[in-house]
């Protein structure tokens, strides 16, 4: 993914978060109210432990996020993640919902440019930039970062928290 798409992704993500009046740190109510005003439904599911959600398109203007009930510390990224294909993958060139979208299970291996572009989403919606790097600057200690705190604020698991961290340039 290029600089110029990472940007615009975290634009888009940001620019949701405004119009909607939501701010980090997020939680799952929040995002479920978000899929529902888009109309969509959130349910949970058990799959394999390498699947962690998926969105499936039910019908016109109608779309169904599924995620992994046994994966509850990715709960929030998972949702966030299949947001991203829809605000990134879902639409048509004249902005209506496709009528078929096949979602990858397997994103977190990062397997496609569209998976890397809905971890970027996920990352951005629920880690903002300026939140973020005000949570680091306002908790850093000699330099240090909890990171069980940082991901625990973020309601996010260490693993998505420490990618969002070098993603931003805040660690190594």
């Amino acid at each position: 993914m290029t600089e110029a798409r990472k940007i615009a992704i975290n634009q888009i993500a940001e620019f949701i978060l405004s119009q909607l009046h939501i701010s980090a740190p997020l939680n799952e109510k929040q995002l479920k109210s978000l899929v529902e005003l888009l109309g969509g439904t959130v349910k949970s599911d058990t799959f394999d432990k390498m699947t962690y959600g998926m969105i499936k398109v039910n019908g016109e203007d109608n779309f169904i996020i599924t995620y992994n009930k046994d994966n509850s510390s990715e709960t929030l990224f998972t949702i966030a993640h299949e947001l991203g294909h829809y605000f990134l993958h879902l639409r048509d060139e004249n902005g209506n919902l496709k009528d078929t979208y096949h979602d990858s299970p397997l994103y977190r291996r990062g397997i496609s440019v569209e998976e890397d572009e809905a971890n970027e989403f996920a990352s951005a919606l629920l880690m903002p930039k300026e939140v973020f790097n005000k949570y680091i600057d306002d908790n850093k200690n000699n330099q240090q970062i909890d990171l069980v705190k940082l991901a625990n604020y973020f309601n996010v698991s260490q693993t998505v928290a420490l990618n969002r961290g070098k993603s931003l340039g805040r660690f190594l």
